[in-house]
């Protein structure tokens, strides 16, 4: 179904009232085939919500390592920060996923980062 919206031209970068677009929603929900064809339709990472979160931050909040892995393998920054200051790794952290701290801190994210 989503490969037939993308292919007869739907937005991708469509954003709803909270400014999420349908990336922030498939990397919140752990959507692994979902993120595959809206990155292959152009969807860009960085796209931040009114909250300043991107999908990474919401993919990481929700505790999807898998999720996570394959956003930052498509390219997604770690130290990018949302509107509270908050990275992915904070939000990981906050959500109590010891095992997404490790990975994101493998990855490379530092735990204090500059404003």
């Amino acid at each position: 179904m989503v490969s037939k919206l993308l292919v007869a031209g739907s937005r991708v970068e469509l954003q709803n009232d909270e400014g999420n677009t349908a990336l922030h929603l498939a990397a919140a929900g752990g959507y692994r085939k979902i993120v595959d064809k809206l990155i292959d339709f152009g969807s860009r990472l960085e796209v931040q919500n009114h909250k300043g979160n991107t999908a990474l931050h919401l993919a990481a909040a929700g505790g999807h390592s898998e999720m996570v892995s394959k956003l930052i393998d498509f390219g997604s920054r770690l130290e990018v920060q949302n509107h509270k200051g908050n990275t992915a790794l904070h939000l990981a952290a906050a959500g109590g996923h010891s095992e997404m701290v490790s990975k994101l801190i493998d990855f490379g994210s530092v735990l204090e980062v500059k404003k």
